[in-house]
């Protein structure tokens, strides 16, 4: 089941605090094409630390659907259930500072398309993927922003208490052409599997460790994350 509350905000419905317990298995899923028209308007992506999958809003693009679903139920009871929440991997397009456009593609999220005007990321579900995400803007020896590889780095703006980029649906021309990041597992997340256990010790900054991988997140000592690069790619990868 998935829970969220739908908050309406002039008239446009957004989604918060969404947590997902079982998924299930469909025989058969319709394959759907990708549209060709698509929203070209930056939307915002926003970090959810509340929610444990990521949610596709109209600023996104599927790439292709899995065979699961959820079943969503609101958070209020004034609001009816909705079933079979499909579970995709889809992209989305970053134009940086520098001119250039690029696509992050996320895999296990949930499909809302037109129906969420932005979409929410979670940052565990890319940390359990290797992907180093800092969203504290009090962290003194960081920047807000994801740190993807070959040195690109993605910045996050501020809105209040909120994290978030801005990205747009990609064309096909995009999807073929321009620069790809993975971010986060296209067949594997279970958020009952990904546990992060977080150990603070009198005179030691705190380290995130997560069962089948290291999370580097929270480790502000350079000494420690030269040490455990290595691991940590080696079992994010495997």
């Amino acid at each position: 089941m998935l829970l969220l509350l739908v908050i309406v905000k002039q008239g446009k419905p957004f989604i918060y605090k969404i947590t997902t317990s079982n998924r299930r298995l469909i025989k058969q899923v319709k394959r759907r094409k990708a549209s060709s028209d698509h929203f070209t308007d930056p939307l915002p992506c926003e970090i959810d630390n509340h929610g444990d999958t990521t949610c596709f809003g109209k600023n996104f693009r599927v790439i292709s659907f899995t065979s699961e679903v959820c079943s969503v139920s609101p958070y209020l009871s004034e609001y009816d259930s909705v079933t079979d929440i499909p579970i995709c991997i889809a992209a989305t397009a970053v134009d940086l500072d520098s001119g250039e456009t690029i696509i992050l593609e996320f895999g296990q999220g949930l499909w809302f398309g037109d129906r969420l005007n932005h979409s929410l990321i979670n940052p565990n579900q890319c940390r359990a993927y290797g992907i180093q995400v800092c969203d504290d803007p009090t962290d003194p020896n960081r920047d807000i922003g994801v740190e993807l590889p070959r040195n690109y780095f993605l910045p996050f703006t501020m809105r209040g208490t909120t994290c978030y980029f801005k990205s747009r649906s990609p064309d096909v021309e995009e999807l073929e052409s321009c620069r790809t990041f993975q971010v986060s597992d296209a067949n594997h997340w279970d958020p009952t599997d990904e546990i992060f256990i977080s150990t603070v010790e009198r005179g030691h900054n705190p380290v995130c460790v997560c069962l089948k991988c290291v999370c580097l997140n929270c480790l502000k000592c350079v000494h420690l994350i030269t040490i455990l690069t290595d691991y940590r790619e080696a079992r994010c990868r495997s």
